[in-house]
């Protein structure tokens, strides 16, 4: 049956809106659950497409979104196994929602859906206080049907330092796989 009271945290009308691409590391490494009645550990959900905009309260229509190649959001636990998510994307100079990775020369953040270079940020861990991520290295690509005018052209291996229980999306360090 649904819970309610979790599902309601992803019924937002404003921000954040919803995503695809879900991968879950809790912060301290730690990957196994807490003991009887313990609180969940703090956890970082890394997203890879995600809906960010309005939408309306009444219809559930949206009413403007964009849609951002990667967003984020950490997770909170309580004893009893509550769960609360704290939703997070970056912004450019003028407010509007983009990806959480740029990288001069190598990614860029863009209002156009698909367009330039970016990354979809995969499956990731936490090893000795930094997040460690896959990415699918994605390009625009114009020859592609509707909808899907985008390919892979590669995977890197990102790292994010973890420093007082947040993750450093502003610094990531980035290794190309072969």
């Amino acid at each position: 049956e649904p819970c309610r009271e979790l599902s309601a945290q992803f019924s937002n009308y404003t921000g954040w809106g919803g995503a695809d691409g879900i991968f879950l590391a809790p912060l301290d490494g730690v990957e196994r659950r807490p003991e009887n009645g313990g609180a969940p550990r703090e956890t970082i959900a890394i997203f890879s497409d995600s809906l960010v905009g309005t939408s309306d309260p009444v219809t559930h229509r949206r009413k403007s979104y964009m849609v951002v190649n990667n967003t984020a959001a950490y997770v909170h636990g309580e004893p009893g196994g509550k769960l609360h998510f704290d939703f997070m994307y970056n912004t450019d100079e003028a407010g509007n929602p983009v990806g959480m990775i740029e990288i001069e020369g190598k990614t860029r953040n863009d209002r156009e859906f698909y367009r330039g270079d970016f990354y979809w940020l995969q499956d990731c861990i936490v090893h000795n206080g930094r997040l460690y991520s896959f990415t699918d290295n994605m390009t625009e690509y114009k020859e592609g049907a509707e909808g899907f005018q985008f390919k892979i052209t590669g995977v890197d291996r990102v790292a994010f330092d973890i420093q007082d229980g947040r993750i450093d999306f502003a610094h990531p360090a980035i290794t190309s796989t072969p």
